[in-house]
């Protein structure tokens, strides 16, 4: 993926409303794809979490306690406390 068509997948995201194009191209350079296969795991709870994930096709399933607690699909961002608190993963995402 190019980093225009990053770009154009960013802007659609709800949490990145408002910022300026420079903004986006910055996440853009940042932005790394990551491809799951089906039934693989995104992340673990007690990971350490250092980044933020936009699902671009497909869906997620947030797992606590083996328990399916929120499900994410295209668009979604997830993961994005970590940015806030740098701890570990609070649930597990497959």
């Amino acid at each position: 993926m190019n980093e225009k068509e990053i770009i154009i997948r960013l802007e659609k995201v709800e949490g990145f409303q408002g910022l300026r194009d420079n903004d986006f191209i910055e996440l853009a350079r940042l932005a790394n794809t990551v491809e799951i296969k089906k039934d693989g795991v995104l992340f673990k709870e007690g990971d350490p979490a250092h980044s933020l994930y936009i699902i671009d096709t497909g869906c997620v399933s947030v797992y606590k306690g083996g328990r399916e607690i929120v499900q994410f699909s295209a668009g979604d961002m997830i993961g994005e406390m970590s940015l806030l608190d740098s701890g570990t993963r609070s649930a597990t995402a497959k």
